[in-house]
Protein backbone atom coordinates (compact mmCIF):
# COMPACT_ATOMS: atom_id res chain seq x y z
CA UNK A 1 0.00 0.00 0.00
CA UNK A 2 2.84 2.43 0.89
CA UNK A 3 4.01 1.98 -2.91
CA UNK A 4 0.20 2.80 -4.11
CA UNK A 5 0.24 6.35 -2.11
CA UNK A 6 3.82 7.47 -2.96
CA UNK A 7 2.95 7.22 -6.60
CA UNK A 8 -0.24 8.90 -6.04
CA UNK A 9 1.23 11.68 -4.26
CA UNK A 10 4.72 12.06 -6.27
CA UNK A 11 2.98 14.99 -8.77
CA UNK A 12 1.75 16.79 -5.56
CA UNK A 13 5.31 15.77 -3.87
CA UNK A 14 7.18 17.11 -7.19
CA UNK A 15 5.17 20.58 -7.49
CA UNK A 16 6.03 21.26 -4.08
CA UNK A 17 9.62 19.89 -4.36
CA UNK A 18 9.95 22.25 -6.92
CA UNK A 19 8.35 25.35 -5.39
CA UNK A 20 10.61 28.69 -4.81
CA UNK A 21 8.25 28.78 -1.42
CA UNK A 22 8.89 25.43 -0.46
CA UNK A 23 12.45 26.21 -0.66
CA UNK A 24 12.27 29.28 0.93
CA UNK A 25 10.41 28.00 4.26
CA UNK A 26 12.88 25.28 6.04
CA UNK A 27 9.52 23.56 7.89
CA UNK A 28 8.32 22.94 4.83
CA UNK A 29 11.55 21.45 3.54
CA UNK A 30 11.81 19.67 6.52
CA UNK A 31 8.58 18.31 6.38
CA UNK A 32 8.72 17.15 2.46
CA UNK A 33 12.26 15.35 3.67
CA UNK A 34 10.55 13.26 5.96
CA UNK A 35 7.62 12.25 3.99
CA UNK A 36 10.19 10.88 1.15
CA UNK A 37 12.14 9.02 3.88
CA UNK A 38 8.64 7.50 5.75
CA UNK A 39 8.02 6.62 2.10
CA UNK A 40 11.22 4.78 1.26
CA UNK A 41 11.22 2.96 5.10
CA UNK A 42 7.35 2.26 4.50
CA UNK A 43 7.68 0.85 0.77
CA UNK A 44 11.60 -0.01 1.11
CA UNK A 45 12.42 -2.33 -2.05
CA UNK A 46 9.19 -1.59 -3.43
CA UNK A 47 9.96 2.05 -3.97
CA UNK A 48 13.28 1.01 -6.52
CA UNK A 49 11.74 2.40 -9.72
CA UNK A 50 11.19 5.77 -8.18
CA UNK A 51 14.52 6.09 -6.70
CA UNK A 52 16.72 7.97 -9.10
CA UNK A 53 13.55 10.48 -9.86
CA UNK A 54 13.30 10.76 -5.53
CA UNK A 55 17.47 11.17 -5.89
CA UNK A 56 17.04 14.00 -8.16
CA UNK A 57 14.24 15.48 -6.07
CA UNK A 58 16.02 16.04 -3.10
CA UNK A 59 19.30 16.53 -4.62
CA UNK A 60 17.91 19.95 -6.42
CA UNK A 61 16.27 20.51 -2.64
CA UNK A 62 19.68 20.38 -1.40
CA UNK A 63 21.23 22.29 -4.37
CA UNK A 64 18.64 25.30 -3.03
CA UNK A 65 18.37 24.84 0.21
CA UNK A 66 21.65 23.29 1.86
CA UNK A 67 19.12 21.85 4.25
CA UNK A 68 20.42 18.70 6.25
CA UNK A 69 16.98 16.83 6.03
CA UNK A 70 17.34 16.44 2.43
CA UNK A 71 20.91 14.29 3.67
CA UNK A 72 19.51 12.01 5.88
CA UNK A 73 17.10 11.18 3.09
CA UNK A 74 19.85 10.63 0.91
CA UNK A 75 21.39 8.26 3.55
CA UNK A 76 17.99 6.59 4.41
CA UNK A 77 18.30 5.42 0.54
CA UNK A 78 21.83 3.92 0.57
CA UNK A 79 20.18 2.34 3.63
CA UNK A 80 17.72 0.74 2.19
CA UNK A 81 18.64 -0.23 -1.32
CA UNK A 82 22.73 -0.56 -0.68
CA UNK A 83 24.40 -0.17 -3.34
CA UNK A 84 21.77 -0.24 -5.94
CA UNK A 85 23.92 -2.10 -8.62
CA UNK A 86 20.40 -4.00 -10.12
CA UNK A 87 18.50 -0.90 -10.38
CA UNK A 88 19.39 0.81 -13.64
CA UNK A 89 20.92 4.58 -13.38
CA UNK A 90 20.13 4.45 -9.80
CA UNK A 91 23.80 3.18 -8.87
CA UNK A 92 25.50 6.49 -10.77
CA UNK A 93 22.29 8.53 -9.34
CA UNK A 94 23.50 7.53 -5.66
CA UNK A 95 27.33 7.88 -6.23
CA UNK A 96 26.82 11.17 -7.58
CA UNK A 97 24.69 12.31 -5.12
CA UNK A 98 27.17 11.58 -2.60
CA UNK A 99 29.80 13.50 -4.23
CA UNK A 100 28.04 16.21 -5.37
CA UNK A 101 26.08 16.63 -1.79
CA UNK A 102 29.02 16.59 0.43
CA UNK A 103 30.67 19.23 -1.53
CA UNK A 104 27.64 21.20 -1.57
CA UNK A 105 27.65 20.37 2.27
CA UNK A 106 31.40 20.94 2.80
CA UNK A 107 31.10 24.39 0.66
CA UNK A 108 28.25 25.96 2.94
CA UNK A 109 30.02 24.70 6.04
CA UNK A 110 32.73 27.07 5.16
CA UNK A 111 30.67 29.50 4.46
CA UNK A 112 28.90 28.84 8.12
CA UNK A 113 32.41 29.49 9.64
CA UNK A 114 32.20 33.02 8.83
CA UNK A 115 28.53 33.48 10.28
CA UNK A 116 27.65 35.29 13.14
CA UNK A 117 25.16 34.11 15.70
CA UNK A 118 23.35 31.07 17.31
CA UNK A 119 21.69 30.47 13.92
CA UNK A 120 24.61 29.92 11.65
CA UNK A 121 26.09 27.90 14.48
CA UNK A 122 23.04 25.75 14.95
CA UNK A 123 22.41 25.13 11.62
CA UNK A 124 26.11 24.08 10.52
CA UNK A 125 26.34 21.77 13.01
CA UNK A 126 23.09 20.01 12.15
CA UNK A 127 24.36 20.20 8.65
CA UNK A 128 27.66 18.76 9.84
CA UNK A 129 25.51 15.79 11.46
CA UNK A 130 23.81 14.95 8.56
CA UNK A 131 26.77 15.15 6.01
CA UNK A 132 28.74 12.54 8.54
CA UNK A 133 25.83 10.15 8.77
CA UNK A 134 24.40 10.24 5.63
CA UNK A 135 28.51 9.32 5.03
CA UNK A 136 28.50 6.47 7.28
CA UNK A 137 25.45 5.41 5.76
CA UNK A 138 27.31 4.84 2.83
CA UNK A 139 30.25 3.33 4.23
CA UNK A 140 27.89 0.73 6.03
CA UNK A 141 25.06 -0.14 3.48
CA UNK A 142 26.95 0.32 -0.08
Amino acid sequence: PAIKLLEAAWPILSGVAQSGACHADASVVEALCEVYQRSLLAARRAAALLLPTLIASVMAIFRATTHASALDVLGTAVEVFGELRSIPGAADAQRGALLEASSIALSALRGAADARGHDGVEAAAELSRALYCMADRHLVFA
